[in-house]
């Protein structure tokens, strides 16, 4: 019998053999992120605002053109705000200078061990992260990702077998920007290993904009597709969320879920990730949701296209009172700004936040609903917000930096 080479060279990375053997009897599903370094804050980022300079980005090889991890805040490149918003931390993935148009870096990951399971057909993957580029420019980013075999070769038929990206200057409203993408897939019978490829292309200017930060592969039970007005699922990103089925308790989400419309979930201390269905064909929608407790909402008509309603739960207003006027002027008094709870949320698709004196409708964009004494605020941090004022009975759009009071 030939021996088995050291390695292999698989979609031109280099994957040591051993990576891709025999299984062990006893499956174990890797858990967590798969992907090392997946928001280069493993590397000192550079703060060349030219072009982003020319950096070995830590775990992504091999690269080719300019690959590079840059720090938040550099001359035009996303803020420190941007960061901020979508826990993107110091550094993000850019494509820097290249002589050629296109960037691109790899990383495998072993899977061998949960090849039971695997060839079992009971194991999914989901492919997320912050993709955008640089104000009207369609400089982009994509993340593809390929399975496979035991002997190297991609299990798939054409093209990658699963890809988020890439995002526009058009999805990005023209804006300096990184949009929420995700994907899902069941793992083909017969993965041994998994590799992911970020591929940054320049359309114009002479840096390559396109822009990649919290990239994740993780590995889960196949759940199904969420089913329209009935099944959503859900999954913890960070910190700790409940989750609240009706008649039950709180319990803790640990794992990608499956829960009906109508159930709770408890963000207060995390960010849960949250696809629902856009239609009956098996189209998603996916949002990532924190900082307070809401219901999920979602209508099984066609008409409804999907919409799902996050409504703000918990919390009492009975601490509200009248804010004391200045001078002792009555003419003054009100209710006073006291936040007694809120949601914040980054999505894409047709989600709608609903608090007590308004709901706000959006379409792939960032923002906050707040409930206080004296009413309900939406604040917009990216994108626009249709917000309906339930006492005024009037639709006001709020756009990227405004925020409206729909007063109690």
């Amino acid at each position: 019998m030939a021996s088995v080479p050291a390695v292999l060279r698989v979609l031109g990375c280099v994957i040591p053999a051993m990576l891709l053997g025999a299984a062990p009897s006893q499956a174990v599903v890797p858990s967590g992120n798969l992907l090392a370094n997946p928001g280069a804050e493993a590397d000192v980022g550079s703060t060349d605002a030219s072009c982003g300079g020319d950096l070995d980005v830590t775990a992504w090889a091999p690269e080719t053109g300019t690959f590079s991890a840059i720090q938040y805040g550099t001359g035009g490149f996303p803020s420190a705000a941007e960061s901020a918003e979508i826990g993107g931390g110091s550094n993000l993935f850019t494509g820097g200078c290249p002589t050629d148009a296109v960037s691109t870096a790899e990383q495998t990951a072993a899977v061998a061990g949960a090849a039971p399971e695997i060839d079992a057909g009971q194991v999914g993957a989901t492919l997320t992260g912050y993709l955008g580029g640089f104000s009207s420019q369609d400089d982009q980013a994509k993340v593809e990702v390929f399975f496979l075999g035991a002997s190297g070769g991609d299990l798939g038929s054409a093209g990658a077998d699963l890809v988020i990206g890439p995002v526009t200057a058009a999805d990005r409203a023209n804006m300096t920007d990184l949009l929420l993408r995700s994907a899902k897939t069941g793992v083909p019978v017969g993965t041994r290993a998994i590799l992911t490829r970020i591929t940054l292309t320049r359309f114009s200017g002479s840096a390559n904009d396109g822009y990649a930060d919290n990239l994740s592969l993780t590995l889960g039970s196949a759940a199904p597709a969420p089913v329209l007005g009935t099944t959503v699922n859900v999954e913890t990103v960070r910190g700790v969320v409940l989750v609240r089925l009706r008649g039950g308790r709180f319990t803790r989400l640990d794992d990608v879920s499956q829960i009906p419309v109508g159930s709770l979930l408890d963000t207060r201390r995390g960010t849960v990730r949250l696809t629902s269905a856009r239609d009956r064909s098996g189209v998603t929608q996916t949002g990532d949701f924190a900082a307070g407790v809401f219901q999920i909402a979602q209508s099984r008509r066609s008409s409804a296209k999907g919409l799902t309603e996050l409504r703000l739960k918990g919390a009492s207003f009975a601490r509200c009172g009248k804010r004391r006027a200045r001078g002792g002027d009555a003419r003054g008094a009100g209710l006073s700004r006291r936040a007694i709870r809120r949601l914040r949320g980054t999505a894409s698709g047709r989600f709608r936040t609903r608090g007590r004196n308004s709901s706000a409708t959006v379409r792939g964009t960032s923002w906050e609903m707040i409930d206080r004494c004296d009413g309900t605020l939406t604040r917009v941090r990216r994108g626009s917000v249709a917000v309906r004022d339930f006492r005024r009975r009037k639709t006001v759009v709020v756009r990227a930096g405004k925020s409206y009071l729909a007063r109690g």
